[in-house]
């Protein structure tokens, strides 16, 4: 085997400033906890579909190259595993009662000129929406959605809030699990969080890329 040296013996060294130049956009550098540089950007590695994606900081599209880690990323000589969680498309027959049983929903509907009566009229209202992906830029304005740590905590004061956010979370830590997703309501501009704070959350706290049933309320049938 080729020792480095003469490996790039007779390059001149404006040649290995281009190689190394090439090395440094190609392979994917560990910086941090849970955080590399690749292509010149910073970000973190996400298994999306099976297809491992590098999501950099400043919100630009993902890139989709497998990533080439440097022997630091590895831990006891094996890759460590990431977290991924595959969206479903939640059974909207079940998510009547979000709307029906909960008064400030309601409330929230009406003011927009929506009421609805029964479940059927509920899982008609959200069978126009879609699966799309939603960014933490889309929740900064969103409503009725904890998008911040310290006001999640407050809803995990509650025992069986928390039980059933911890179980996702364990879940999680074991590399993935699948969830139906979230489903948000969008009123002009402005998303409304009609089921899944909990799974928001999850996502958003472990920078998992967050996929949620959307619907568009002005949309017609």
């Amino acid at each position: 085997m080729r020792t480095m040296r003469e490996i790039f013996e007779g390059h001149s060294a404006r040649s290995m400033q281009c190689i190394f130049a090439l090395i440094e956009t190609t392979v994917s550098k560990k910086i941090g906890d849970d955080k590399y540089k690749f292509k010149g950007k910073t970000g973190r590695w996400r298994t999306v579909n099976g297809n491992e994606l590098f999501f950099p900081d400043d919100g630009s599209t993902p890139m989709g190259m497998p990533p080439e880690m440097k022997q630091g990323t590895q831990k006891g000589g094996k890759l460590s595993a990431r977290k991924s969680v595959k969206w479903k498309k939640p059974n909207l027959a079940d998510e009547a009662d979000e709307y029906l049983e909960n008064g400030p929903t309601k409330r929230y509907f009406k003011k927009h000129g929506i009421v609805m009566k029964s479940a059927a009229e509920v899982e008609k209202f959200l069978s126009k929406g879609k699966m799309q992906a939603v960014t933490q830029a889309d929740l900064q304005d969103a409503d009725n959605v904890t998008n911040n740590d310290k006001d999640f905590e407050s809803e995990l004061k509650d025992p069986e809030y928390a039980k059933s956010f911890k179980s996702m979370q364990k879940a999680l830590d074991k590399g993935g699990l699948e969830l139906p997703t979230p489903i948000f309501v969008r009123f002009g501009k402005k998303l409304y969080c009609f089921a899944g704070n909990r799974r928001t959350n999850l996502a958003a706290r472990n920078k998992v890329p967050l996929k949620a049933w959307v619907v568009d309320a002005e949309k017609k049938d």
